[in-house]
């Protein structure tokens, strides 16, 4: 479909089982930064899928988040919100 997908995930996590990214770069060529900083913990937890819809909440992307933690995630299309959430992504990405 030609999208461009781009992750960002803490330094520590990368340690942890069930932790997907480097396998996502290696088979899909998706690429990754992490925080690098182990005096900070790189806690945001939210996708910005087509600059248009935004998923954000205590949703941990793993597994077992997604089949026994309860957590809880806000989905919307709106286009302010869209636009903040981009915006703060690619701060991200530029800083790490």
């Amino acid at each position: 479909r030609g999208v461009n997908v781009r992750i960002i995930t803490d330094d520590e996590q990368l340690k942890c089982q069930g932790n997907d990214v480097e396998r996502l770069r290696e088979q899909y060529g998706i690429p990754f930064k992490t925080d690098n900083d182990p005096q900070k913990f790189m806690h945001s937890k939210f996708a910005v899928i087509d600059r248009r819809a935004v998923w954000s909440g205590s949703f941990n992307w793993t597994v077992s988040a997604r089949r026994s933690n309860n957590e809880s995630v806000i989905c919307t299309n709106d286009p302010r919100t869209a636009q903040a959430f981009s915006a703060e992504f690619e701060r991200l990405w530029s800083r790490f």
